[in-house]
């Protein structure tokens, strides 16, 4: 990203010398408009990163969970949140891991198996919105 400089003008007693700030300049990096990936907080990728190495030590195959049905990780979802909801601070017997991450994980692999269907419906939504707007 290249910053031009601005001159700040503050309120009261001039300073001698100006405060210099940088601004996002766009003709250098366009990257309006871009995901800004860095909101995600880190911690979910943690604790996803867990439930896939627990899962790769138990299946071996690390894309074995593209293979499964849609209906099985809701399933999975489900009972990982009533878990979680009965004691937020639960864990599954099994792994020893809280059900709040394998909630996590189950709903990533929900994300990732429905993604280009919901993709198709967003931004055709999105289009429609734009036809159907009054602005």
């Amino acid at each position: 990203m290249v910053n031009r400089k601005v001159t700040v003008v503050k309120a009261g007693p001039p300073d001698p010398q100006p405060e210099v700030q940088a601004v996002p300049d766009q003709t250098a990096k366009a990257d309006a408009g871009k995901r800004r990936l860095t909101l995600v907080p880190r911690r979910i990728i943690d604790a996803i990163a867990l439930i896939r190495e627990y899962g790769v030590k138990k299946y071996t195959d690390p894309d074995n969970w593209k293979r499964v049905e849609v209906e099985r990780y809701r399933d999975a979802a489900f009972r990982h949140f009533m878990a979680y909801l009965d004691d937020p601070d639960s864990m599954d017997e099994e792994s020893g891991l809280f059900h709040l991450w394998h909630l996590a994980c189950n709903i990533c692999f929900l994300i990732e198996l429905e993604w280009k269907r919901h993709w198709r419906i967003y931004k055709n939504g999105k289009e429609g919105e734009g036809k159907n707007s009054a602005n």
